[in-house]
């Protein structure tokens, strides 16, 4: 009878043909290997989080005991989403393997806790308590950006939306998971000059964005938000950011929005250089006061350097950021968020915000490649 070697498993047998790990365990770390060469492991660990079903982090030794965290997101086959496995080290060394492994244990608590106010990020970004760039953070392996798409739109051609075929935009639901950020370029017709227009998808044909033309908060279909790129443009990129480790609950993300939208946020208060609709976006999904496309702007920046609205570091950025929300959102729909697939979310005013989570995948690991949310 043979055990496998990773921890929490119960997989005896005399069936497989494998030496330490099981076949299941086996699999995940040959899928492990595609994405990280790490020598020398010493500890394996698979779990499910509030946030993703297939997570695990290892342990192996490189003159010191090191940790890494795992992150996989599968192929959604009933998306145009790749898949993505995110090895992420964490800071500390340790000098024995009971440090080390009390330590990978600890981290798993915390990202399976699942409290209003957690902030998995903190836990496992290394700079938390110094100071850092914005576009540090916003980037593999915490954040996954890329391009989806490309609009178009002139005097003699409708909105269409362009992937590998004409479609139309509300098919923009298959590059995006609910509560990623949107980035929709315009090219100004008259001067050229290039902006963007940002929102959050809130899952079946609905983002949620600070209209500058309107100059009011709101929740609007795929064609309404990508309308608003172009009062004064004619073609534009669409560039979906998708944090594998969450900045704040989901649960947290949604009130907030509905918050917004119900109170009337920001409502003909818009500022471009500092209450736009990236600020809404990030304040949101990462609780950061800060517009990266105007700090770009800014004389002499060669890359995004705000000092994060003057907090020292982005532990005590997000900490503000949550405080000022929380501050202003005195209700807690906690019995109108539930954590299950597409629910709905009502306000008691009547103003709706739908949005799918897709939290657990049906198979809890990491290797499985017809996994679908």
């Amino acid at each position: 009878m043979k055990t496998c070697k990773a921890n929490s498993c119960y997989d005896n047998t005399t069936i497989w043909s494998w030496e330490n790990y099981c076949s299941y365990h086996e699999k995940c770390l040959s899928k492990l290997r595609e994405y990280k060469n790490i020598d020398n492991i010493q500890e394996l660990e698979t779990f499910s989080t509030w946030f993703n079903g297939n997570c695990g982090y290892v342990i192996n030794y490189s003159g010191s005991y090191n940790i890494w965290i795992v992150v996989y997101e599968p192929k959604q086959w009933n998306k145009d989403i790749s898949e993505n496995l995110s090895v992420i080290r964490y800071k500390d060394s340790y000098s024995d393997l009971s440090s080390a492994r009390d330590k990978a244990q600890e981290l798993k608590d915390k990202l399976q806790n699942d409290g209003w106010s957690d902030t998995p990020i903190l836990e496992i970004y290394p700079y938390t308590d110094s100071y850092v760039s914005f576009n540090n953070v916003i980037t593999s392996p915490y954040v996954v950006d890329n391009q989806v798409g490309t609009c178009t739109k002139n005097a003699n051609i409708p909105l269409v939306y362009f992937s590998y075929s004409s479609s139309k935009p509300s098919d923009l639901d298959k590059h995006f998971k609910p509560l990623d950020i949107v980035w929709a370029q315009c090219v100004n017709r008259w001067f050229g000059n290039e902006f963007y227009h940002v929102g959050v998808f809130l899952g079946n044909d609905t983002v949620f964005h600070f209209s500058g033309d309107n100059n009011s908060v709101e929740k609007t279909t795929w064609e309404g938000f990508l309308k608003s790129t172009f009062f004064n443009g004619i073609t534009g990129k669409i560039l979906r950011y998708h944090p594998i480790i969450p900045f704040k609950n989901y649960k947290n993300i949604i009130r907030q929005a509905v918050w917004a939208k119900d109170k009337s946020f920001w409502a003909k208060n818009y500022n471009l250089n500092n209450r736009n609709c990236e600020h809404l976006a990030n304040r949101c999904v990462y609780s950061i006061n800060l517009s990266e496309h105007m700090e770009m702007k800014k004389p002499s920046r060669g890359q995004t350097q705000k000092q994060l609205d003057g907090s020292p570091n982005l532990s005590s950025e997000i900490t503000q950021v949550n405080s000022e929300l929380d501050n202003s959102v005195s209700y807690r729909p906690q019995n109108k968020i539930n954590e299950i697939k597409n629910h709905k979310v009502n306000h008691l005013q009547g103003i709706d915000m739908e949005c799918s989570i897709e939290v657990n995948p049906r198979y809890n690991y990491w290797y499985n490649p017809e996994t679908t949310n």
